[in-house]
């Protein structure tokens, strides 16, 4: 399955999993009229049905209501589950694709880039700022040239800077220019994680729109987990943050 093929089959499963819960509201609504209703049918003649004959039909409708919601939440969870797993198989294979390209280093490079961390690093083992813009100057001019201290200036890059902030902005751009078709993959996998997400949030939100009552403490944590995990998906989250009215 491709990212295409499954964005559009995630996008399949959020709208069948809202079609149902329509129809499962329409068929509750069915059984909750004839829940209330006073009358019965025998042999296509209405009859009257007791005080009791309504208690005993209104328990059967309840038995039925319960069913189908059991039903309802069976066949979403394993939708959800279904897809979830279609997801996990072409992020493996991703993943896979982006490993088989990312290139072994030789031990001569790996000798140069202890060389080149040694040439950088000042007295107390670490880079003063100045030395920082000077090693992040000579990467990208070895990176832009393709000479051989491209590869080490960026493996040395990895022990010197730490991977957040600023400093991974500079190693991912000396990434991108170095290994273009890696990057390529990597985006993939980024647009998997993307397609992920969304369906994430998508799911998300429709259990959200379709709480109808919140009875228990246990329904009352049900609903913040749901919304700390909208949120956790941060703009994608933000997105999907919008009620569908289900009549």
């Amino acid at each position: 399955m491709t990212k295409d093929q499954l964005k559009k089959y995630l996008d399949g499963v959020i709208d069948d999993i809202r079609t149902l819960y329509i129809k499962t509201q329409e068929k509750l609504r069915e059984i909750q009229k004839k829940a209330n209703s006073e009358w019965t049918t025998v042999y296509n003649v209405p009859v009257h049905m007791t005080p009791d004959q309504q208690a005993a039909n209104a328990a059967v409708m309840q038995d039925a209501a319960n069913k189908l919601n059991q039903e309802y939440k069976e066949a979403v969870e394993k939708a959800i589950q279904e897809a979830t797993d279609a997801i996990a198989t072409i992020k493996k294979s991703a993943i896979q694709d982006l490993t088989a390209a990312e290139p072994v280093p030789t031990d001569i490079q790996l000798r140069m880039a202890e060389q080149i961390k040694k040439e950088y690093r000042s007295g107390n083992n670490a880079l003063s700022l100045d030395r920082v813009k000077q090693f992040e100057a000579d990467m990208n001019y070895h990176v832009e040239n393709e000479t051989v201290k491209a590869y080490p200036f960026y493996l040395a890059a990895k022990d010197l800077f730490p991977d957040n902030g600023g400093n991974a902005d500079i190693l991912n751009a000396a990434y991108m220019k170095l290994f273009p078709a890696i990057t390529e993959k990597q985006s993939v996998l980024d647009e998997i994680g993307e397609c992920e997400r969304f369906f994430r949030a998508a799911i998300i939100t429709h259990k959200l729109d379709t709480i109808t009552a919140i009875n228990s403490e246990a329904d009352q944590l049900e609903v913040i987990r749901l919304k700390e995990e909208l949120a956790s998906l941060g703009e994608i989250g933000k997105l999907n943050q919008r009620v569908i009215q289900y009549s």
